[in-house]
């Protein structure tokens, strides 16, 4: 889950673009354990015992109430950004937006940890923490950059910096490419030329994974064939289980890549 910095103001009315953006959510350092038994949620008894665990273990406060079953963590979320004036954004149920996540560079992005999800008064809103008080200005002024690169994207999601297998990179290649299309050609209002771009940025994938099929000579074979299964890929004749030729589903469509360079389906 993430928190938002899109402050619960009243009277903006929808599409209202030319209103100024709010002012930054100022964060009020009331200890967690404070928080938790204020608002209900712990009692003092559960409290203790957690922050006896807390610095016998090392573990944060939150982690250690939610494993012991104390609270929940939506439960605990939500008090932090009821606390602070902010949203809870569930990732597994937001698709974040194409023109917000294109207006954040890679590296303002991993500086402030953010992930763009939607954009207010023009200015993408997003940030891990409620409590992170580290500026975001350079949000406002941020203008389309590149995509963030797939390895560093992969490092950041498994925590390892090296060692990557080429059939791991294959598979997680091939899922993002799937899934990547899927969720930018299922957001409502998408443009020709933004779907143009998405097919294009999801046959650069298909290219990568039939390039490192032909250099291992088809031994990751089977791991496509579990996409197959998934039906995150779909086998044709002289398909990715025969030869170098990629073919996935992009919304009732198919992206094909052959070996020879030939691309059909955009």
């Amino acid at each position: 889950m993430r928190f938002t910095t899109r402050s619960r103001t009243a009277g903006a009315e929808p599409g209202d673009e030319l209103a100024p953006a709010p002012a930054p959510v100022s964060v009020v350092r009331q200890r967690l354990g404070d928080l938790l038994v204020g608002g209900g949620l712990v009692n003092q008894d559960q409290l203790a015992t957690a922050l006896a665990r807390q610095q016998q273990n090392g573990v944060r406060l939150g982690r250690a109430l939610v494993e012991e079953g104390v609270i929940d963590e939506a439960s605990l979320l939500q008090a932090l950004a009821d606390q602070v004036g902010t949203e809870v954004v569930d990732l597994r149920h937001v698709t974040p937006s194409p023109e917000a996540v294109a207006r954040v560079p890679e590296g303002t992005a991993r500086e402030l940890e953010v992930l763009p999800v939607s954009l207010e008064h023009g200015v993408p809103r997003s940030r891990r923490s409620p409590c992170d008080e580290r500026p975001t200005g350079s949000l406002e002024s941020s203008e389309g950059t590149p995509r963030m690169n797939l390895r560093k994207t992969l490092q950041d999601k498994t925590g390892r910096d090296e060692g990557f297998t080429l059939v791991e990179l294959l598979v997680v290649i091939v899922i993002l490419g799937v899934l990547s299309a899927v969720v930018m050609f299922s957001v409502a209002g998408i443009t020709n030329d933004s779907k143009q771009n998405a097919c294009e940025a999801n046959v650069k994938s298909v290219q990568v994974a039939s390039e490192a099929y032909r250099a291992t000579n088809g031994s990751y074979a089977p791991n496509l064939q579990e996409l197959v299964d998934a039906n995150l890929l779909r086998d044709v004749p002289g398909g990715p289980l025969q030869s170098p030729y990629m073919t996935f589903t992009v919304e009732g469509g198919t992206i094909t890549y052959s070996g020879d360079g030939s691309v059909a389906g955009c």
